[in-house]
């Protein structure tokens, strides 16, 4: 797959096993720990490249381990020749990305997402970002990377938490989007397939709407109250998890307040969700307006993506937020 972007850049998806394609000597690793205790084959192999390893946990998307890449950019003598490769999660290439964006004004950036949630969202679209003042991906950029290197061989390794935190952003774009996807999804087709509709369909969006400022919206879908869910809890849960609760109580709240009705088919959906849970009791509407106010995506009100039905997204204001907070504390 390859997908033109309205910054005159492109991104190349490439499918298969992580090629020997690291060839020259202009190439430098920022690499999720995790992986590289994993694969031991893989370190041998980079070793002859700058190569550092990341402890990839949310906390650590700052601005102190931009610095701190940064500084390993500069000891090794990189500059815009050099192309940047990120092998990790989303932590890892939302933080690896930022990095390249910013050193010597744009380096070519090259990402191996490991995770399945890395696989179907954070990798795709050129969205980077870290955490600001304990607010969630509030500076960032957008910066597309010129490839995208998906190995199915990664997920093997992967816990059962972690493949059902990526099955969260699977079900929000079946939901969103009218196409098969859905349907691959309820005929159990293999996870392989739905990986590549998954992300031929966010990357179609994002080409069409790189900017974020149309169409692009409706991929927040369950993140609003995703959002303040993971700031709530100091980015402590899963991004995948917060999300797959975020989609349960934006169908909760428009079946309670703007009284629409879901069809079998997206319950079947959701019900893909129903293993995750989230105790909110302690969320107070001073802690929510708070946290709300620092959404980037708010002004004075919530905005919300809410769902009509499969494919029918949309953008609803709200002002009363005694309305949010019942829902996220009611959520069925």
């Amino acid at each position: 797959m390859e997908f033109h972007f309205k910054t005159n850049k492109s991104t190349k998806i490439i499918f298969g096993a992580l090629p020997e394609f690291f060839n020259d000597e202009n190439y430098a690793f920022i690499v999720d720990e995790k992986i590289l205790e994993l694969y031991p084959d893989l370190r041998a192999k980079l070793k002859k490249y700058p190569l550092i390893g990341f402890e990839a946990i949310e906390k650590n998307k700052n601005f102190e381990s931009l610095n701190f890449l940064f500084n390993f950019f500069q000891k090794n003598k990189l500059n815009r020749s050099f192309n940047i490769v990120a092998i990790g999660g989303g932590v890892t290439t939302d933080y690896v990305a930022l990095a390249a964006s910013l050193f010597m004004r744009g380096c070519n950036l090259i990402l191996v997402p490991t995770t399945l949630l890395a696989m179907v969202d954070a990798s795709l679209g050129g969205k980077t970002a870290v955490h600001f003042n304990e607010r969630k991906n509030a500076i960032g950029s957008f910066y597309p990377a010129s490839k995208i290197f998906i190995d199915f061989g990664f997920l093997q390794t992967l816990p059962k938490n972690e493949i059902q935190n990526g099955w969260s952003e699977i079900i929000k774009t079946a939901l969103i989007s009218k196409n098969k996807l859905r349907d691959l999804i309820l005929q159990k087709k293999s996870l392989e397939d739905v990986i590549k509709k998954t992300i031929q369909i966010k990357m179609d969006i994002c080409e069409r709407d790189i900017f974020d400022r149309g169409e692009r919206r409706f991929l927040n879908f369950g993140h609003s109250f995703a959002h303040i869910i993971e700031s709530y809890f100091n980015f402590n849960i899963p991004h995948g998890k917060a999300v797959a609760v975020g989609i349960r109580i934006a169908i909760f709240f428009a079946h309670r307040y703007l009284k629409i009705n879901y069809d079998d088919e997206v319950k079947l959906l959701l019900n893909k969700l129903s293993d995750h849970e989230i105790d909110l009791s302690g969320l107070t509407i001073d802690i929510l307006a708070d946290l709300i106010s620092s959404d980037k995506k708010n002004t004075n009100k919530i905005n919300l993506v809410l769902l009509k039905g499969i494919g029918e997204p949309f953008i609803y204001s709200v002002e009363n937020l005694e309305d949010v907070l019942f829902a996220m504390k009611n959520y069925e």
